[in-house]
C-alpha cells in the first residue's frame, strides 16, 4: 500500500506543476462603494494566498487551475464605529499560452464564495451575507527556473471580475442587493 501510495504521489507531480504564491491586491472597483456605508472610505486593499496545479496541454498551452483565498477589511467606513470584512475563495480555470520558458499568459473563468460581514462593535451587531460569483480572470506570469525547467520562482499581474448571481443572508431581505467587484492582483510564490 506504502508503495502504490509513493508512486502515486511522483506520478502526479511529474504530471502538474504546483506551485504556492502570496498575492497583494488592490479594488479597481466594487459594487458596496456606492452604499452609504462606505461614504467616506472605499474598499481598498485586499491580502491572499494561491495555489493551484498546471498541466501541459500541449507544446504551448498549459491547463491552469487554481484556488485562492483573499480577506479584506474596511475599518470605520463611515463616523459609526462600523467595520466591514470580506472573505473571498476564488477557484480559477485558466488556459495559459507559452511564450517562452520564462514568461506566460492566459484567460480564463473564475466561480467564487464571497462572505461580507458589517460590524457595529459599540451595539454588539453583526450582519452577514453570503455570495456566490462568477466571473472572469487574466493574468501574465514571469518566472525564473532553477531545477528542470519546473522548479523555481515567479511573479505575475492578474486582473480578475466577479459578478454574484445567488446569496444566503439568513432572516435578510437581499432582492435588490448586488455583489460585484474587479480586483487587480500583484503576486510572487514558488513552482515545484
Amino acid at each position: 500500500m506504502m508503495r502504490f501510495l509513493v508512486l502515486l504521489i511522483i506520478s502526479v507531480t511529474s504530471i502538474f506543476t504546483q506551485y504556492l504564491s502570496w498575492s497583494e491586491g488592490y479594488f479597481l472597483t466594487h459594487s458596496d462603494n456606492k452604499i452609504l456605508a462606505t461614504k467616506d472610505h472605499d474598499w481598498s486593499w485586499l491580502h491572499g494566498i494561491q495555489g493551484g496545479f498546471e498541466m501541459k496541454l500541449s507544446r504551448k498551452v498549459n491547463l491552469l487551475s487554481e484556488i485562492s483565498y483573499y480577506y479584506a477589511e474596511n475599518k470605520k467606513a463611515t463616523k459609526l464605529p462600523l467595520d466591514m470584512y470580506q472573505t473571498t475563495i476564488p477557484f480559477d480555470i485558466s488556459c495559459m499560452l507559452h511564450e517562452s520558458v520564462e514568461s506566460d499568459y492566459g484567460a480564463g473563468l473564475s466561480l467564487a464564495w464571497s462572505s461580507r460581514e458589517l460590524r457595529l462593535s459599540d451595539y454588539q451587531y453583526k450582519e452577514k451575507i453570503n455570495a456566490f460569483s462568477l466571473g472572469g480572470s487574466a493574468q501574465v506570469r514571469w518566472k525564473k527556473p532553477w531545477l528542470f525547467q519546473k522548479w523555481g520562482a515567479f511573479v505575475g499581474l492578474k486582473l480578475r471580475y466577479l459578478k454574484s448571481f445567488y446569496f444566503d443572508a439568513p432572516g435578510r431581505n437581499v432582492k435588490n442587493y448586488h455583489l460585484d467587484f474587479m480586483t487587480g492582483h500583484l503576486f510572487t510564490g514558488l513552482m515545484f
